[in-house]
């Protein structure tokens, strides 16, 4: 994934995932074309908002089994 205003990868940002979370096991756009909702391995939903570079909410699933797809 590439922020074309900030002309870098998102994904080498250090602050955006951290091991805690879990790797990336799934992806999808949000509601906007400024939000991407991820699930991690780890149990956790995150929505990143693309235009202010930063996860504007997580969620993490209550028994810590792995996120594998969204709908």
């Amino acid at each position: 994934m590439h922020d074309v205003r900030a002309k870098s990868n998102i994904l080498d940002q250090p602050d955006l995932f951290g091991c805690e979370r879990g790797a990336i096991s799934c992806m999808s756009v949000g509601q906007n074309t400024y939000q991407m909702t991820m699930g991690t391995l780890g149990g956790y939903v995150c929505v990143y908002d693309v235009r202010y570079n930063l996860v504007s909410s997580q969620f993490r699933h209550n028994l810590n089994n792995p996120v594998l797809a969204l709908q």
